[in-house]
């Protein structure tokens, strides 16, 4: 099987050992394929960036970012996504529910949200990254090894500035691998309760793990004083406790350290995740209903919004282009378009005229807003289009044709709503 794997090279050895070719493509230079910018069609990436690759499947992994590939939704090729951070993202990755053929996601809280949409949801818990081997030899009593920047993640600085005024703990960053075998307890925050890398990468170390006592599957996969120790979130007084706890009691400490080093050498690492993804995708099938156009055109929107900050319009430009695209070949496909992605289209091709001083997401709007006639966003822009045109009696009579009764009270609301939108997606000082 050709595997073409997007964004992360995320089990492309162990497929590759099982005899399935292997292709990992994107705009980061450790892939096998780095993407350059200005290129993101798939057709133009496989054809000229990838010596004719032609992949059976297609596995997206989440890289916490809009997805940059344009086209995927035109291949008749059965493709699979893996969304990591949902605790962040779930809104966008919610989308790919329709762009996909098979979701899943390493966060197990957001199972049911996922499948709002419909469409096909399952649980893949995170895994350890790296094996390495621990240590007898304990120079630290606790330690927090991660992110400690105040502008992402203040809570986490907060955190760990009480929990040092209470216990002897190193926090700092640098290689997990070569300071977790060394401390008798590692300490794990999370960013919003989700199950998280570190859990399992100190797990690895065999040192005994003291974690947040969160969802998202914890307690599915590890017994609490088994296999790990937790504590509230944010509750540096229970942690504290805890610390000087198995600082009194070392053999219960290593005991569980080396209980939790046990299950995950057993059941996570990456060569038991890629044997229960790669039985998955060798079933699947590509869906060619539902609304995988309205999904990839949420997604290029997302991107081009996110693109705002760039001093150069033109990779905004291609993102919202892409947008465009994908909404026609919807409207082709008679698919049926949901509030969210209304707003986003009319974000979307206001922000593309504006840009390029065109009328090209004008005259799609205005076509999107006769197919989808019981949209009734798509309406109101369309009569707010019309209106800021200078077509006043087109707007009435289009008012009149599609809500009746008062057409200045619609006019008059079809501008509220507009902007609205406009201010919920940012789009003041970018559509005039």
């Amino acid at each position: 099987m050709n595997l073409l794997l997007i964004n992360q090279y995320w089990f492309a050895s162990e497929w590759r050992e099982a005899g399935h070719k292997v292709l990992s493509i994107g705009r980061y230079p450790y892939l096998d394929v780095e993407i350059p910018h200005g290129v993101s069609n798939i057709q133009e990436i496989l054809s000229e960036y990838c010596g004719g690759f032609q992949p059976d499947r297609i596995v997206i992994f989440d890289d916490s970012s809009p997805l940059t590939i344009f086209g995927l939704d035109e291949l008749d090729i059965p493709q699979f996504f893996y969304s990591v951070d949902t605790h962040h993202h779930y809104e966008r990755h919610r989308e790919f529910i329709g762009a996909v053929d098979e979701v899943w996601t390493a966060q197990s809280d957001y199972i049911e949200y996922l499948e709002g949409l419909g469409g096909k949801v399952g649980w893949m818990p995170l895994w350890a990254s790296v094996q390495y081997e621990g240590s007898t030899h304990k120079e630290i009593d606790a330690c927090f090894v991660g992110t400690l920047n105040p502008l992402l993640n203040p809570k986490r600085v907060e955190f760990f500035n009480r929990l040092k005024s209470r216990s002897p703990i190193t926090v700092t960053t640098g290689s997990f691998q070569t300071i977790f075998p060394t401390a008798r307890m590692i300490v794990n925050q999370t960013v919003k309760q989700d199950l998280n890398f570190r859990v399992f990468e100190a797990m690895m170390s065999g040192s005994l793990l003291l974690t947040e006592r969160i969802g998202n599957g914890l307690f599915q996969l590890f017994s609490d004083s088994v296999h790990l120790v937790t504590y509230a979130p944010d509750d540096d007084i229970e942690a504290a406790d805890k610390i000087a706890y198995y600082i009194d009691h070392k053999e219960e400490a290593r005991q569980i350290g080396e209980a939790g080093r046990e299950v995950i050498m057993r059941a996570h690492l990456p060569h038991h995740r890629a044997q229960t993804l790669l039985s998955a995708i060798s079933s699947l099938t590509r869906n060619r209903t539902g609304s995988r156009h309205l999904s990839m055109m949420t997604n290029h929107i997302f991107l081009a919004i996110g693109r705002r900050e760039l001093p150069s319009t033109v990779l905004r430009l291609e993102a919202l282009a892409a947008g465009a695209i994908a909404l026609e070949r919807a409207m082709l496909s008679g698919e049926n378009i949901t509030l969210p992605q209304a707003t986003l289209a009319a974000i979307g091709c206001l922000e593309y005229d504006a840009l390029q001083g065109s009328t090209i997401g004008y005259r799609l709007l205005s076509k999107a807003a006769e197919v989808w006639r019981d949209c009734p966003i798509l309406q109101l822009v369309h009569i707010w289009q019309l209106s800021r045109a200078g077509h006043t009696q087109d707007a009435l009579r289009f008012a009149e044709s599609t809500f009746g009764g008062k057409t200045e009270d619609v006019c008059a609301q079809a501008c509220e709503v507009t902007d609205m939108i406009l201010q919920m997606y940012g789009g003041h000082g970018v559509v005039r």
